[in-house]
């Protein structure tokens, strides 16, 4: 009688734990859930770097004549595989030793750090969010605003760290491309946010749509 009730405590275990297991495996962590979804998107690379107007860009207002908006569904499929790049499921976390990371804000008043433009490369690509409206990064209880957020995007990707730079473009035109776009200089930036994230497969996208533009 003792040996069957160990058993079945032994089985009872074993099916707690796979369920905890499948569990976790099925929630999903460490999500973007503070950048936004931009108004227009600006891409470079030595692709658009070598256009005359240096960069590759999507507007959220660019009609196509029928009443449609030409880049939208452009923009948001972007958006779509950004957002699909930061999470992963608990279970995975929890083994990586992950499992409590977050997007993090952060404010360099000491120096500023640049983000390089990629203007030389076929394998990366240096992507830039602008936003109609200011947004804000708050630490320490500051806040810092922007309306252009960039980031690298590369195609042997992986799991890691990554940053965020933000800078505030003042203009009375919204959709104005900022002069960063097209000095030869990295961008440089003070606030930013830092979280993990593969962007691999927002690189295929990326890389497909410009070159397709571009009849590479």
């Amino acid at each position: 009688m003792k040996k069957v009730i160990i058993c079945s405590i032994s089985i009872g275990l074993v099916l707690l734990l796979g369920i905890t297991a499948l569990v976790l495996a099925l929630i999903p962590v460490n999500k973007n859930s503070v950048i936004e979804k931009p108004n227009a998107v600006y891409i470079i690379n030595e692709v658009t770097w070598d256009t005359t107007q240096q960069y590759y860009d999507l507007m959220d207002y660019k009609d196509d004549g029928n009443g449609n908006k030409k880049d939208q569904p452009k923009i948001d499929e972007i958006f779509r595989l950004f957002n699909s790049s930061f999470g992963q499921n608990a279970l995975t976390a929890l083994f990586r030793g992950q499992l409590n990371e977050k997007m993090e804000q952060n404010y360099s008043s000491s120096n500023k750090t640049d983000i390089n433009k990629n203007s030389s490369s076929t394998t990366a690509f240096t992507v830039y969010f602008q936003y109609k409206e200011m947004r804000k990064i708050v630490v320490d209880g500051k806040e810092y605003e922007y309306n252009i957020l960039f980031f690298e995007v590369a195609e042997n990707d992986s799991f890691e760290i990554k940053n965020f730079g933000t800078i505030k473009v003042s203009d009375t035109d919204p959709y104005a491309p900022p002069s960063t776009l097209t000095r030869s200089t990295p961008t440089s930036y003070k606030s930013y946010y830092t979280a993990r994230a593969d962007f691999s497969g927002l690189y295929d996208y990326i890389n497909e749509i410009v070159n397709a533009a571009y009849g590479k």
